[in-house]
């Protein structure tokens, strides 16, 4: 009976340290799994917002190589180049470095007129693989255009409607997303994914105090917005994640005019106000984006509604019935000087403007568009007016054939024209967006080739036309 009992006690403390071992093992197993999952998502969440800003990055290299074109077809040097900025874009060197990521930008030639370009971004990913986002897009010499193709006519694509009633103003477009300013309600500030033209969807949002945003433009990680705020003219809003927008920093101009709009080149920004005791234009330094300093303004006669960067210089469309455009020598942006002005015939304020190689076109309040000679930036000289109506906003393709003018014309809110002779600009097509229903702002997009426009339809603020 001992031997019995002897053996009985045995097997029992045997089974309790089996049970003892799979316990330990099985919770092993479960530990590594929960790990694994963790550091699986966090180096998930990580790739994904790399990936962003590489998109904006590859973005940013298109659009400072497009402002190269625009001052000189010949600043496209083929090769492989990087980029530089001073106060403007340059290419240097055979790459360029921001943080993880290196950018490279082939331009090929094509024929003598046409240059082909590939803005790639590549950083490591992880140990195993390098992550890579490109674009690639043509580039035309405005001085030897063919002309635009044939037009199979312009649709709407999709449109997505914001929440509220306030009107859509302003957009600029980076990489997958456009970036909307509206005029008031909460809120005021939206990021849309225009990954799939078909099904635009807004991704983030904020509501920057003080009443309307107005002008935007977006550079790299930032958005640049002009306010009403009497706080706060300039928003700087952090957009590196696109989802989480959020303001990284203002800045308070003397007074209290509205910012109505806004230009980038290289660091620094130019941003225009309503008439007031106060200046109507500044230059400002972004080097330090969060922390936006004046470099130097000017006083003008009525309000600065719009400006256009084309080189050296900044073209302003205005209130003043003797000088609807005017012209800023911005070479040095820290001693900013008056170059030149147009006075357009009639009592007709400018409200919007875009150009292209030595032309500007003028957005007018009523009367439509006019075109301007600016080959001698100190002496604008009339080519021709065409179009009619209010011209809300105003943009042009990347080889300067087609201007899209953002109207309030019933019928025919979106007008297209081939502007291959801006002495003699024709009506291509148009687009219906709705009864009553007036476009604000429009922007062509060298990545999609699409449009993107704002409108006061309290069911399509926003919207994609295939033009």
């Amino acid at each position: 009976m001992k031997k019995a009992c002897l053996h009985t006690k045995l097997t029992s403390q045997g089974s309790s340290l089996v049970e003892v071992l799979l316990a330990v093992t099985l919770f092993g197993v479960i530990a590594t799994i929960f790990v694994g999952a963790i550091i699986f998502g966090q180096e998930s969440t990580s790739l994904a917002g790399h990936r962003v800003r590489a998109n904006m990055l590859v973005d940013e290299g298109m659009e400072a190589v497009r402002n190269l074109r625009d001052n000189n077809f010949a600043n496209l040097s083929n090769g492989t180049h990087g980029l530089s900025i001073d106060t403007t874009w340059g290419l240097s060197g055979s790459f360029d470095e921001v943080d993880i990521f290196t950018r490279t930008i082939t331009i090929e030639e094509v024929d003598a007129d046409t240059k082909q370009v590939t803005v790639e971004v590549t950083w490591q990913q992880n140990q195993q693989r390098d992550g890579v986002a490109s674009a690639t897009a043509y580039f035309t010499n405005w001085t030897t255009p063919s002309g635009p193709p044939p037009s199979t006519g312009p649709t709407i694509r999709s449109a997505v409607d914001l929440a509220g009633a306030q009107d859509g103003r302003k957009i600029d477009t980076q990489g997958n997303y456009a970036y909307v300013t509206r005029a008031g309600g909460n809120p005021n500030f939206a990021i849309i994914d225009v990954s799939n033209p078909d099904a635009p969807n807004v991704v983030g949002s904020l509501n920057i105090t003080g009443g309307a945003t107005n002008g935007v433009a977006v550079s790299g990680n930032y958005a640049y917005v002009a306010s009403s705020s009497n706080q706060k003219e300039l928003v700087v809003v952090d957009i590196s994640n696109p989802s989480s927008p959020f303001e990284a920093g203002t800045l308070n101009l003397p007074g209290n005019a509205d910012g109505l709009s806004v230009a980038v080149d290289g660091t620094t920004l130019y941003l225009t106000r309503v008439s007031s005791a106060q200046d109507e234009f500044y230059s400002i330094d972004i080097t330090t984006p969060t922390n936006p300093t004046v470099l130097d303004s000017l006083s003008y006669s009525g309000s600065i509604n719009d400006v256009h960067i084309l080189g050296s210089y900044a073209y302003l469309a205005s209130t003043n019935n003797s000088a609807e455009l005017v012209v800023v020598d911005i070479s040095v942006p820290g001693n900013l000087s008056s170059a030149g002005s147009y006075n357009v015939a009639g009592p007709t304020d400018a409200i919007s403007i875009s150009g292209y190689n030595s032309t500007i076109f003028l957005g007018m309040n009523g009367t439509g568009i006019v075109s301007i000679d600016v080959s001698t930036p100190g002496s604008p000289a009339l080519n021709t007016s065409f179009g009619s109506g209010i011209i809300n906003d105003l943009d042009i393709n990347n080889n300067g054939t087609r201007l899209y003018a953002a109207t309030d014309t019933d019928g025919a809110e979106l007008a297209i024209y081939d502007i291959t002779n801006p002495a003699a600009p024709t009506l291509e097509d148009s687009v219906a967006i709705g009864s009553n229903d007036d476009l604000n702002g429009v922007v062509f997009s060298s990545v999609s080739s699409l449009l993107y426009a704002t409108s006061d339809a309290t069911n399509a603020e926003f919207m994609i036309i295939e033009p």
